[in-house]
């Protein structure tokens, strides 16, 4: 059973590139980012993601979240870039 993500919201204006990056032991960790004005799921953590970046259509927030594939603590640094 996977471990309790960690959830981080941040806004983004229109036309801004968000960066992610998860850093993270491979395999120990995912992310998983929503975009709640729109409602799109952009990366999910089945997929096993540590890094995106988006040029924004809409300004929005986006809810990241960090998940533990290993059902038990995972130490990781996030680095979130707006420009």
């Amino acid at each position: 059973e996977d471990g309790y993500s960690v959830s981080y919201i941040i806004g983004v204006p229109i036309g801004q590139t968000m960066t992610v990056d998860l850093n993270v032991p491979l395999g120990s960790a995912a992310l998983e980012i929503w975009g709640f004005n729109d409602g799109q799921n952009y990366v999910s953590r089945f997929d096993n993601w540590t890094s995106f970046h988006i040029t924004t259509p809409i300004g929005q927030d986006f809810l990241i979240e960090v998940y533990p594939n290993t059902g038990g603590t995972v130490n990781f640094t996030l680095n979130i870039t707006i420009q």
